[in-house]
């Protein structure tokens, strides 16, 4: 007889990007556990060193104000980076950079 295990996982992010998240899960060629565990932290830390060392672009917002858009706006995409990085909080710095440059490039926060 044999078993098959079934693991459930809570897709993170913004209800409206749910399926976008869960298909960045399956594009990924290579996954961990760790880097799957690991992701949604990497993403609040770039977030948070976005907001504490570029007010240009956090200013007038509070932290959680500022997590709340660019998760609102980007979160598939960064979770995709975040997998991609492995989850790596080492990495943080690198996130945030990609983090500014979708900033930068969003016209409607730009104007």
């Amino acid at each position: 007889m044999t078993d098959y295990g079934l693991t459930a996982i809570e897709v993170p992010g913004p209800r409206h990007h749910k399926s976008a998240t869960f298909g960045a899960l399956l594009e990924a060629p290579a996954l961990s556990c760790g880097a799957i565990a690991l992701a949604p932290a990497l993403i609040e830390h770039a977030i948070t060193h976005v907001w504490g060392t570029a007010p240009d672009y956090s200013a007038g917002t509070t932290l959680r104000q500022f997590q709340e858009l660019v998760q609102h706006r980007d979160y598939p995409d960064l979770y995709r980076q975040a997998l991609a990085l492995g989850g790596d909080m080492d990495r943080v710095p690198e996130l945030a950079s990609d983090i500014v440059r979708i900033l930068a490039a969003d016209t409607q926060l730009t104007r």
